[in-house]
């Protein structure tokens, strides 16, 4: 089963929405934890919340501010390999100090953190700012700014 992931966007509220699909559109799921959603918002999303790919589409054509974007990048269930690796900071990050923080993180927030990576990179390079230390990037929790 292909599993299609979309953000939802919006300058009406910080952070982003997951929504997860199925291959035939239907709603496998939706996470809000990346964004900062007010209590109207949170009502709407509980309230109405669509349960296809298409109802979702339909929703947003109301919005004038809400983008929706298809994640062809998003990965689940990173391993700390997996984000050590894509990370890539090995000269001055320790990894063991990085691993410890790595474990004691849900795997939402793994996933999350992992997923961030080529946004904080572009963020980081736009604005000549020096890359964290790898544990340090997790402690500041830099993906829910």
């Amino acid at each position: 089963m292909e599993l299609l992931i979309y953000t939802l966007t919006s300058t009406g509220f910080a952070g982003e929405v997951v929504f997860k699909f199925d291959s035939a559109g239907l709603m496998l799921g939706y996470d809000v934890t990346g964004a900062n959603l007010n209590e109207q918002q949170t009502k709407w999303l509980l309230k109405d919340r669509p349960r296809t790919l298409n109802e979702l589409k339909e929703l947003l054509q109301t919005s004038r501010t809400a983008k929706l974007a298809l994640r062809k990048d998003y990965k689940e269930n990173v391993t700390f390999d997996e984000f050590w690796d894509t990370y890539d900071y090995k000269a001055l990050s320790s990894k063991i100090k990085t691993r410890k923080v790595w474990e004691k993180m849900k795997q939402a927030d793994r996933d999350r953190a992992f997923n961030f990576i080529g946004k904080y990179d572009r963020m980081i390079g736009k604005e000549g700012i020096g890359k964290k230390y790898a544990t340090t990037y997790l402690n500041d929790r830099l993906w829910e700014n």
